[in-house]
C-alpha cells in the first residue's frame, strides 16, 4: 500500500535501495564464478547476417550456428560441410546485448583486480568494429561502450554501498580511480592515440611511435602513453572519439572505410577501502581486417601493411 507519510516513504526507498545494492554484489560475485568456471582463455564466433548487397547477387550462406558451441562451414573445395568447436556461438540473429551478456564476467573482472583481454579478429567487413564499438548512432552499442557504463555503474553501487556502512560503523570511504590509454599498432610501431599531435597516416607519415616493454609480474607497459583520468562514462566516450579520428586509415575495394590498424582501448581501475586496493587492467582490442591481400585488392601503403 502507498503512504502519504513522507518519513515512511523515504525509509521504504532506503530499504528497497538497500536491497538493491545486495542484489548487485551477489551478482558481481555469481559473475566472478562463472568466469572461474568458464575458464581463463575462452574462443567465441560470431556470425554476421547477410549484408544486402550479398543477398541481391544471390549469394548463400556457407556458415551456420550449429548450436551454442558449434558452427557448420560450407568447403568450396570438397562441396561439404564441417563443423568446428568453440568455447560460444553467437548466430546471425545475435544481438548486441546478448554478446556482451557472454562476455561481461571477464570484462567486469578487472573491478576485483584482475587482467582481462577481448578482441575481435576476421576478415574485413566480417563485423569486428560493430561487436566492439557497435552503432553509436541508432543505440546498438558494443562491448567497449557497455563494459565502461557498467564498470562505472558496479563502482558506484560499491561506494554507495560502502558510504552506508560508514555512517552507521564508522568503516573507511571506497574510493576508485579510472584511468584510459587508447594505442594503435601500425606496421608494426605502436602510436598514442590520445597524443593531441597524432595525426592520421595520411596527415603525418612520421608519427613518433612507441617502445612497449616487459615489466615485473608480466605486466606489458609502454613508456610515454598518454593515460587520462576518467570519471564518467561521457568522459570515456569523449576519449573513444577522439582515439578514433586518429586512427590510420585507408580505402579497400574489399571494404571502403576498412581499418588497417589495430587499436587498443586500455582500463585501469584501482579501487577499494583504505589501503587495500584492487589493481586491474582491461584491454578491449579491435584487430585489423586479416583477409588475403588477391581478395582484398590493395596496393601501395595497404599492401606494406
Amino acid at each position: 500500500l502507498l503512504s502519504n507519510n513522507p518519513d515512511m516513504i523515504a525509509e521504504e526507498f532506503r530499504s528497497l535501495a538497500k536491497k538493491v545494492s545486495t542484489q548487485k554484489t551477489h551478482n558481481a560475485e555469481l559473475l566472478a564464478r562463472i568466469l572461474k568456471l568458464q575458464g581463463n582463455i575462452q574462443v567465441c564466433c560470431r556470425i554476421r547476417p547477410m549484408s544486402i548487397g550479398e543477398s541481391q547477387k544471390g549469394l548463400h550462406e556457407v556458415a551456420q550456428s550449429l548450436s551454442e558451441t558449434e558452427v557448420g562451414c560450407f568447403d568450396e573445395r570438397t562441396q561439404s560441410w564441417k563443423s568446428y568447436a568453440f568455447d560460444k556461438v553467437w548466430g546471425p540473429e545475435t544481438k548486441q546485448p546478448d554478446v556482451f551478456r557472454d562476455v561481461e564476467p571477464m570484462a567486469l573482472s578487472v573491478i576485483d583486480g584482475y587482467n582481462s583481454c577481448i578482441f575481435a579478429y576476421g576478415q574485413t567487413g566480417s563485423g569486428k568494429t560493430y561487436t566492439m564499438e557497435g552503432d553509436k548512432e541508432n543505440g546498438r552499442y558494443g562491448i567497449s561502450q557497455r563494459t565502461i557504463q557498467k564498470i562505472f555503474g558496479m563502482l558506484q553501487d560499491r561506494a554507495k554501498e560502502q558510504q552506508e556502512k560508514m555512517n552507521a560503523q564508522g568503516d573507511l570511504k571506497f574510493e576508485y580511480d579510472i584511468e584510459v590509454g587508447m594505442l594503435e599498432i601500425y606496421n608494426d610501431e605502436v602510436y598514442d592515440l590520445l597524443d593531441p599531435n597524432c595525426l592520421s597516416i595520411q596527415g603525418s607519415p612520421q608519427k613518433r611511435s612507441l617502445d612497449v616493454r616487459h615489466g615485473g609480474d608480466n605486466v606489458v607497459e609502454v613508456p610515454g602513453l598518454r593515460k587520462e583520468k576518467v570519471s564518467s562514462v561521457s568522459d570515456v566516450l569523449l576519449a573513444l572519439d577522439s582515439g578514433n579520428a586518429n586512427r590510420a586509415k585507408a580505402s579497400t575495394n574489399l571494404n571502403e572505410h576498412s581499418s588497417r590498424s589495430h587499436m587498443i582501448l586500455r582500463v585501469d581501475v584501482t579501487s577499494g577501502v583504505g589501503e587495500a586496493k584492487n589493481k586491474g587492467t582491461l584491454y578491449l582490442v579491435d584487430l585489423a581486417g586479416s583477409e588475403r591481400v588477391r581478395k582484398s585488392e590493395v596496393e601501395g601503403q595497404a599492401l606494406k601493411e
